[in-house]
């Protein structure tokens, strides 16, 4: 199966030290037909289409770049649209197959994985993505399927990886930091983080998927983040904030305005430094590039300058964390917002023009009848427009890596199950000390109802 080599340049020389071959050897492998084959589980979208955009799985297209630029062939599977096709892609004998998932998509790329050892014996499985960082251990022990886990960023590792697979040198997969694997009946993990300098990366390889697909365009504009809530892994699996230089994301917005998108989301937190936000605002408004777009920012921090920055750049939409209206809650999450300053940025931005979209969480730690009221009262006093703003109520989920999953006792909860198809933010996974299970249920129902007055289901 043979693909168009990405274009941009991507200077490997200077970032491994891993026993490397030789670019001679890698032609080599290219020539006799070694090719590597990308899944993406992600399906659960087509069941909410009126309510979540789709997006490319930039993640999967960033690691197929990467390759591509060092002369590997790659292709490229979405399974939320060709479900049918695994049979013709693996027809083409890849050498490796990896797949990434979300805890609640786990169970999903576990079934595609048995797929393909039942048509591939021989084949390579590589599992990568949040779950798989936080539970490579279970995986590996549980799943004779996977024979990889790559945690965390695999930007820097996944040429490495792909090298000593081709090389059939055991001792290089010991020297690559954070993959997983068996060997004798026990699993090896070699934990180190390395962070990727985000300018040194290629654009995704979007070439390898039919854009058509696809309503938004996606764009990394940094990575870390410098809050430690509970309930989030961001900070653990990005341990270093990182922004990319503001020429490169305008760059990256004139090149999917090319492409056709009439809309791209900015990720993550754009505010995490105003000063670069309002640059890139300022960068962005004299591009004049016609492209609609919108970014996640922190409510609590959203000045009246950077909201109509964010106005004048072509900014239509920004989405807030505000989790909870009762400050007792938030403390215990570690979610340090005022919530006066929480109203203050949104005013700022409804203000300036720009729709919201507002995020709860429903069943936090320290979650009472009485903290729920707050956070009703706290909706109204926003003035949120249903029909232009969006609010999605969302239950507390405790996923693998975040403290909540592994601390429970010190927030005084009590994890329910590990099914993890349920843990998508729609089911209750926690019962907590402050409230009884029924109550909790009977509150998530009426903030699910409210959720309805501003979302087209």
């Amino acid at each position: 199966m043979s693909h168009l080599l990405a274009t941009s340049p991507f200077p490997f020389d200077h970032l491994y030290k891993w026993g490397s071959l030789s670019s001679e050897e890698i032609d080599n492998y290219v020539k006799i037909g070694m090719d590597v084959l990308f899944i993406n589980p992600r399906t659960e979208l087509a069941l909410k289409s009126k309510i979540f955009h789709r997006e490319p799985p930039n993640g999967l297209l960033l690691l197929s770049a990467v390759l591509e630029n060092t002369g590997f062939d790659v292709a490229f599977l979405d399974w939320a649209y060709n479900t049918a096709d695994l049979k013709s892609y693996l027809a083409e004998e890849p050498k490796i197959v990896g797949i990434t998932s979300l805890t609640n998509t786990h169970n999903l790329a576990m079934k595609i994985l048995k797929k393909v050892k039942e048509s591939q014996p021989d084949v390579i499985t590589l599992y990568g993505g949040p779950h798989a960082t936080f539970k490579y251990a279970e995986i590996l022990r549980k799943n004779k399927d996977v024979n990889y886990v790559l945690c965390g960023e695999a930007d820097l590792t996944i040429l490495e990886f792909v090298r000593a697979i081709f090389s059939s040198n055991m001792q290089n997969f010991f020297q690559i930091p954070n993959l997983a694997f068996r060997i004798n009946g026990k699993i090896h993990y070699n934990e180190s983080y390395i962070p990727a300098n985000l300018d040194n990366l290629p654009l995704p390889a979007r070439h390898l998927i039919d854009l058509q697909n696809y309503d938004v365009g996606t764009i990394i504009v940094n990575r870390g983040c410098p809050f430690n809530c509970a309930f989030c892994v961001r900070q653990r699996i990005f341990q270093q904030v990182r922004f990319r230089k503001i020429i490169n994301v305008v760059h990256e917005m004139q090149v999917l305005s090319r492409l056709g998108f009439q809309f791209v989301n900015l990720y993550d937190n754009l505010n995490i430094s105003e000063q670069y936000a309002l640059k890139l605002c300022q960068e962005i408004e004299k591009s004049k590039i016609s492209l609609n777009w919108g970014c996640e920012l922190r409510a609590d921090k959203i000045s009246a300058e950077l909201a109509n920055a964010l106005k004048k750049a072509n900014c239509k939409v920004i989405a807030v964390g505000v989790e909870s209206g009762d400050p007792k809650v938030l403390q215990i999450i570690n979610k340090n917002q005022d919530i006066k300053m929480v109203k203050k940025g949104i005013n700022a931005a409804k203000k300036a023009g720009l729709a919201i979209q507002a995020y709860f969480i429903v069943g936090l730690p320290g979650e009472t009848h009485e903290s729920f009221i707050q956070t009703c009262k706290l909706l109204d006093e926003l003035a949120l427009e249903p029909g232009i703003d969006r609010v999605n109520f969302f239950a507390a989920t405790p996923y693998p890596g975040t403290s909540f999953y592994e601390c429970p006792e010190k927030y005084g909860i009590q994890i329910l199950h590990e099914n993890w198809d349920l843990y998508d933010n729609e089911h209750l996974i926690l019962k907590l000390n402050s409230i009884s299970f029924t109550e909790l249920e009977s509150i998530f129902k009426e903030a699910k109802e409210i959720e309805k007055e501003y979302v087209d289901y």
